[in-house]
């Protein structure tokens, strides 16, 4: 591992930086301000989770027509115009006072950030690296965990003494200041045969195209686990200050546990990278998300912090899991001719997936279903979804 990584550290840490600035249009980040933004539009609970699914869902569509660019482009021309567009978006939500623009904002922020910034990292990853595909994916994801290990804690402080604008326009500031960072970091854009350690073993027999991919039966099967964790992860996240409130908790005693979550999630990618170097993503698939199973149902019967923690450790177990699993899933059973064409099919899915939890939960919320009430049937999904991809499988 040391080796590969004082071989690669260019590329990865590229890959880090794109994942670690994609924090600015994740949902962890933005519900850090939800109560700003609902105070300030005079919103509902329902009301902010719709806002939010409307423009992440519209981010999903300009996913869908945007993610293939990415076949074309080398990686740093990609991540510097998607950095560029970040940071813009950061500073139309700094000076936005226009409710009716508050989707368009959503959508920008969610469009490059979450959206096309983590895109571009794991399709470097998948067209870098082949062998070595796995640890690559963990480690490019390790700038996922500095963002929910740091930022939670660092906005939450920083809140009590700097005002939403100046932070949004921190935000932008770190964005621009990513975009010089990426042209240091690739003066030369790695070839996957430039490793010595790589080989194609580990590559799909041949490239679909994305017509083929979507006319595949083994691919509609994998769909409902491809939504889970973007579903129930964001919604979690979405309305984590609704969820802290309603178990009596503060926001800070709860942000201390994100470092934990953060330090579990990186075991688990590390893990879950090294696993699929071994042993292929395609025998992993059916079991990375049963540590969401029992997380959703321990939340479900949190009482207090502690159980809180567990729930947490579980999740992040996943999440380490998808991170890695899922993202080499695509160049490993269909090839990495079309990878920006077809791993965007999971980027929107996993888009539609975050932008239909919080609305969905957000609405039962304000029917007065509380968001614990909610965990086992979020768990019931993720438990049928592993069975569909078991058996969609034997169909790619």
């Amino acid at each position: 591992m040391h080796s590969f990584f004082t071989q690669n550290w260019r590329w990865l840490a590229t890959g880090a930086l794109l994942t670690l600035t994609s924090s600015i249009g994740q949902t962890y980040f933005i519900s850090l301000f939800a109560d700003d933004i609902k105070a300030q539009y005079q919103l509902s609970d329902g009301q902010w989770g719709s806002i939010y699914a409307a423009g992440t869902l519209l981010s999903s569509f300009a996913m869908f027509w945007l993610g293939s660019v990415i076949d074309r482009l080398a990686i740093r021309t990609m991540a510097s115009a998607v950095f560029f567009a970040l940071a813009l978006a950061a500073c139309f939500m700094a000076y936005n006072q226009n409710a009716t623009l508050l989707i368009a904002v959503i959508f920008c922020l969610r469009l490059f950030g979450q959206g096309l910034s983590t895109h571009t990292a794991m399709v470097a990853m998948g067209r870098w690296f082949s062998a070595n595909r796995g640890r690559a994916i963990a480690i490019a994801g390790l700038g996922f965990s500095l963002g929910e290990a740091t930022l939670p804690k660092i906005i939450a402080h920083l809140k009590l003494s700097h005002s939403f604008t100046t932070l949004w326009l921190w935000a932008a500031s770190f964005a621009l200041c990513a975009i010089v960072a990426v042209q240091l970091l690739l003066k030369h854009e790695r070839k996957p045969d430039h490793g010595p350690t790589e080989d194609t073993s580990a590559t799909a027999t041949r490239s679909w195209t994305r017509r083929e991919v979507m006319h595949s039966k083994g691919f509609w099967l994998l769909v409902p686990l491809l939504m889970a964790p973007g579903a129930f992860n964001t919604t979690l996240f979405f309305h984590q200050i609704a969820f802290v409130q309603s178990k009596g908790w503060t926001l800070i005693e709860w942000t201390t546990l994100i470092p934990l979550f953060t330090l579990t999630a990186v075991a688990s990618a590390l893990v879950w990278g090294y696993l699929v170097d071994r042993y292929t993503a395609r025998r992993l698939i059916p079991w990375f998300s049963w540590p969401m199973v029992f997380g959703l149902l321990m939340f479900s019967m949190a009482t207090s912090l502690s159980h809180a923690l567990i729930g947490l450790m579980l999740m992040a177990l996943m999440q380490g899991g998808a991170a890695t699993v899922l993202t080499a899933m695509w160049a490993e059973l269909f090839g990495t001719k079309h990878l920006g064409a077809n791993k965007v099919l999971g980027m929107v899915l996993m888009v539609i997936g975050s932008a239909a939890g919080p609305a969905i939960s957000g609405l039962a919320m304000d029917s007065g279903i509380s968001l614990a009430a909610q965990f086992p049937l979020m768990a019931l999904w993720v438990f049928a979804a592993i069975v569909l991809a078991w058996r969609g499988l034997r169909h790619v």
